[in-house]
């Protein structure tokens, strides 16, 4: 891959994906294209860029993205934004619903990997709100720019090993043993709906939003990026409404609209 097969492919990504390649990443980005470059018959990142990315089908642009995610994730990662969820901002909405016959709740994660997220997420909502669940039209939405990873988060396997950091009350409520692992148990999985967004295109929900979650993706993102992506976020957030980024990102000063109550979390103002 040369300098500019690589800066190439790098605009692209940035305008397809919002996601920004510093020099440094070029060996990361040859070795992840390998396969795809091989997979195609083409000699090199040359013909790549000048036979793929000139006039790049979907599934050429999915391919990619597949290709330049990392999908790092991990059960019970900044444990402290699930604590926060499940001891005050869902009990804070459920205090606020208590006379609604049929009460709303909607969460987005935005960044949903290979699952280990949402699934969490889904639990929280049972946990906090126990026996009151049924009363409840409640729903998970996870997102992802990976077809690759949300093939695998639909399947819902995962190690004992990757299942361990949970505390037991999760662990319960999530899983069932499963051939030497476990397995999301069928309730939950049914909580949790799967889709593949890239968040630089526009999105709609027909309700607004209570909880979204957006961690660890702001990172690969510029700063016209985030500015954008997060004014978004607000936008489709109800009033009192929460955004949770990463506890290592950064969005710069507050964004508007929105009010820092805690470590890496924003509370979109109007709410009573």
């Amino acid at each position: 891959m040369s300098r500019s097969d690589f800066d190439a492919i790098r605009a692209f990504v940035h305008d397809a994906f919002g996601i920004a390649l510093s020099p440094a990443k070029m060996p990361l980005l040859k070795m992840r294209l390998r396969s795809v470059v091989q997979s195609r018959g083409l000699a090199n990142a040359q013909e790549y860029v000048a036979q793929v990315l000139s006039n790049p089908s979907a599934d050429a642009v999915g391919e990619l993205a597949d290709a330049i995610t990392t999908n790092h994730t991990f059960f019970w990662r900044e444990s402290a934004h699930f604590e926060l969820l499940v001891d005050r901002l869902l009990q804070e909405h459920k205090t606020k619903n208590k006379l609604v016959p049929r009460p709303l709740l909607r969460i987005w994660c935005a960044a949903a990997s290979t699952g280990q997220e949402p699934y969490t997420l889904a639990a929280a909502v049972r946990i906090a709100l126990g026996p009151d669940l049924r009363r409840w039209d409640t729903g998970v939405l996870a997102t992802d720019i990976s077809a690759r990873a949300l093939d695998a988060a639909r399947v819902g396997i995962f190690t004992e090993a990757e299942a361990a950091p949970l505390p037991d009350l999760y662990r319960q409520t999530m899983f069932q043993d499963f051939e030497g692992g476990v397995r999301v148990r069928d309730e939950l999985r049914k909580d949790v709906t799967f889709r593949r967004l890239n968040l630089l295109t526009p999105f709609r929900f027909k309700q607004s939003l209570d909880i979204v979650f957006c961690r660890n993706v702001m990172i690969y993102f510029d700063e016209p990026t985030k500015r954008d992506l997060t004014e978004r976020i607000a936008a489709a957030l109800r009033p009192g409404g929460f955004l949770v980024v990463g506890l290592s990102e950064s969005l710069g000063s507050t964004p508007p609209g929105l009010r820092a109550i805690a470590p890496g979390v924003l509370q979109k103002l109007g709410g009573a």
